[in-house]
């Protein structure tokens, strides 16, 4: 959400790293981000350091406050990396 050049990252659950970048692959690789990635619907459900994304649907560790219910058009499915608040890339809490 800050511009970060390396790319898409989420907060953890841990206190170090509080915060950490997401593994999204490249184009090339499989499906990719185009823009801010609020378009994305691949499958990535981890960080680098491979950290699990937490489902959006649950409230633990992290209050989660765009619930798919709520934000049908963003694809907030499972626990996969998504970018529902119009941030720079996509992203996710982390379990």
């Amino acid at each position: 959400p800050d511009g970060d050049r390396i790319g898409p990252w989420c907060y953890t659950t841990d206190p170090e790293p509080r915060y950490e970048s997401c593994d999204i692959p490249q184009c090339k690789d499989e499906v990719c981000i185009t823009c801010n990635g609020e378009d994305y619907r691949g499958q990535m459900d981890h960080t680098v350091s491979g950290k699990e994304c937490q489902r959006w649907d649950q409230q633990s560790p992290e209050v989660v406050i765009y619930q798919p219910k709520t934000y049908e058009c963003k694809g907030l499915e499972e626990n996969y990396c998504r970018n529902p608040d119009g941030s720079e890339a996509p992203w996710c809490f982390t379990s």
